[in-house]
Order: C-alpha cells, then structure tokens, then sequence
C-alpha cells in the first residue's frame, strides 16, 4: 500500500471514529454534571447540626486532665469547638467517678466567669457530674475544674468520660483516696459545786 493511501485510510478511519469518540467524551461529561447536580456538598462555614458524634473527633473538642493537688485532686476540663468539632444543643459530655472513693456531695465546680452555653449537674448517686449544652458551639473555648473530694478509704480507681457515646480521654487518670484514722477528741467537763 502507498503511503497515499495509507494517509487516506487512517484519515477515513478518524473522519469515522471521530462522532463516536465526540459523543462518548460528551455522554461522559453530561453524566458527570448531571451526577454533580445530584451530589450533597456540605461547606464548613455552614451550620454543621447534622453531623453525629462518630465523625467527630470527642479527644478534639475535650481535652480532660487530673491534677493531683496538696489537699486532693482537681480535674479540669478544657473545651474547644471548632471546625467539624462542633458540640449541638442538648448533647451531654458524662464524667464518671467511683462512689467508692469521690465524695461528690463535698466535691465543687468552679466554671470560667462570664456566659457559659453548659449547666454542669453533680450526681452523688451515680458518681457523675454531667455537662449539658444549652446551645450549639461551632468556634469557643470554656475551661472549667471539678475540686474532686475523697473518701476515707485506700483505694485507687481511674475517672471516665464519655461525649455522646464517645470515649474522652483523660490525663493522669489514677484518682487515689487515703484512709485516714479518725482522731478522737473526748471533753472532759469540769464541773463545780457550790456549797
């Protein structure tokens, strides 16, 4: 075959080929606007409400650690929403001590001054004192410290936390109570006559 006709086949060839491989280039690109149309994006700056806690990160939004003080233990908690990390109205972050030795009736809250989206509820029967959000936080920091009293007993047991299903970590989490012997003080009454 001459080179001529060679040029003549290969340029048929495409002339041919050419409408198949236009509308199948085409056919892929309507579909893929078309499935663009269809597909929902979501964008940062908007309220992110319909995200559920397992695709947050809960060790990003709250960072737990126990301090052990002169006279006991404090437990403070830092929270920070930002991003995809955003804590919604109603959710619950539960922190669980052993009622064998938290004396949470003698325990107390100090929260940061100023207005706080949480109300923070101590429970001595469960050993828990919960944070409930009273409204949506996309991007805010709060601090807050639990003063955490011990029983009269020797034992030691880590603290718990959990954010709507979310295991939280806590820092240096071996809470250890002191038994200590109860000093006893007797009185003695003088007592006088008169004669």
């Amino acid at each position: 075959m001459s080179l001529l006709k060679k040029a003549v086949v290969s340029i048929s060839a495409l002339a041919l080929a050419a409408p198949m491989v236009a509308n199948g280039t085409a056919g892929i690109a309507a579909a893929a606007l078309a499935g663009a149309e269809n597909v929902k994006t979501e964008s940062v700056a908007k309220d992110n409400s319909s995200l559920k806690a397992p695709l947050r990160d809960a060790n990003s939004i709250f960072n737990l650690k126990l301090d052990k003080q002169k006279d006991g233990y404090v437990l403070v908690t830092n929270i920070a929403a930002s991003g995809n990390n955003v804590i919604q109205k109603g959710e619950q972050l539960v922190v669980d001590f052993d009622t064998e030795n938290v004396d949470l009736d003698n325990s107390s809250v100090i929260n940061q001054k100023g207005s706080l989206p949480y109300t923070v509820k101590k429970n001595a029967d469960k050993g828990t004192v919960t944070f409930t959000f009273n409204e949506t936080v996309h991007d805010a920091n709060y601090s807050s410290a639990i003063g955490v009293a011990t029983k009269n007993v020797y034992d030691t047991t880590p603290v718990k936390a959990n954010f709507e299903g979310a295991t939280v970590n806590v820092a240096n989490n071996k809470l250890t109570s002191k038994w200590q012997p109860q000093s006893t003080t007797s009185s003695y009454a003088s007592t006088t006559s008169q004669q």
